[in-house]
């Protein structure tokens, strides 16, 4: 069971079609069933990613979207809810999701060695690269799970504006700036050693909210030129899913925007010119 698409399909179908959520109730109950029949069959990490991860997760986001009829709104809301949930489910199933983690990636090094029997040089460089990635996850889970839900909302946001009869205007998508100040502490706590961890965490939390910022930007720049090709679109998205350094480039960009606003600066270049002409 993933949360991540599972929650995309809910987003993306649940306005068009209601009776899936008559499928997801009724998938949920069979969950409770189960989990209290049968506890072993079913970690309670994952019964509890079903019902307060994805399914309050799809809730909130359709009765904050209705009310506010704002989509960054309802994303930044649902975003806010996940972290403190993700924070909480860490806590609360820590020994649990290491475990798995560890597990995971035992079978990793089991498969490596199977591949890459004989080659003991390759083999190294693969079991290291798979003991960082480890510690990685290790360090990070808490924040790498809020990362996928808060794509998933994103993802799911588009598909329900094409469907939806509120539209959503993704270009001029801008976070408020009391939103710095949630940047600047987890970046204080990210200086002091004994707070380093929880501030990375919370800077990963970020992340996908500033990646969604800066793509907007793109959006508002040069969508209309996207647009035209197909082709040149999948292959811009392609290039930012496999390139990390530009991934980057476009959240540092969805951060500078909260100080500087680029969009309202093209926005008064654009009303100077027409007042000289």
């Amino acid at each position: 069971i993933s949360p991540f698409w599972g929650l995309f399909i809910i987003l993306s179908y649940g306005v068009k079609h209601h009776s899936k959520y008559v499928i997801y109730f009724v998938f949920a109950a069979t969950l409770v069933v189960i989990r209290f029949i049968s506890p072993e069959i079913l970690p309670f990490s994952v019964f509890s990613d079903v019902i307060f991860g994805v399914g309050v997760t799809a809730f909130l986001f359709f009765s904050i979207l209705h009310k506010s009829q704002d989509y960054k709104t309802a994303i930044l809301s649902v975003s806010i809810y996940n972290m403190f949930y993700g924070i909480i489910r860490f806590v609360a199933f820590k020994e649990f999701l290491l475990d798995t983690i560890k597990n995971v990636f035992e079978q990793y090094n089991i498969l490596l060695e199977e591949m890459v029997s004989g080659k003991n040089e390759y083999l190294v460089i693969f079991q290291e690269s798979v003991e960082q990635t480890q510690a990685f996850f290790t360090d990070f889970y808490p924040a790498v799970w809020v990362s996928g839900i808060i794509i998933a909302v994103w993802l799911g946001s588009l598909m329900v504006s094409k469907k939806n009869g509120i539209k959503w205007d993704v270009k001029l998508f801008r976070m408020p700036y009391n939103f710095v100040y949630f940047l600047l502490t987890v970046l204080a706590l990210s200086i002091y050693t004994k707070t380093r961890i929880y501030g990375f965490n919370g800077l990963i939390m970020l992340v996908p909210l500033f990646l969604i910022q800066g793509i907007s930007i793109m959006d508002f720049y040069w969508g209309k030129f996207f647009k035209k090709s197909k082709f040149l679109l999948v292959l811009l998205i392609i290039s930012i899913i496999i390139n990390i350094p530009i991934i980057i480039l476009i959240v540092l960009m969805g951060v500078a925007d909260i100080w500087f606003n680029f969009r309202k600066i093209h926005i008064m270049e654009e009303i100077d010119e027409n007042h000289l002409s």
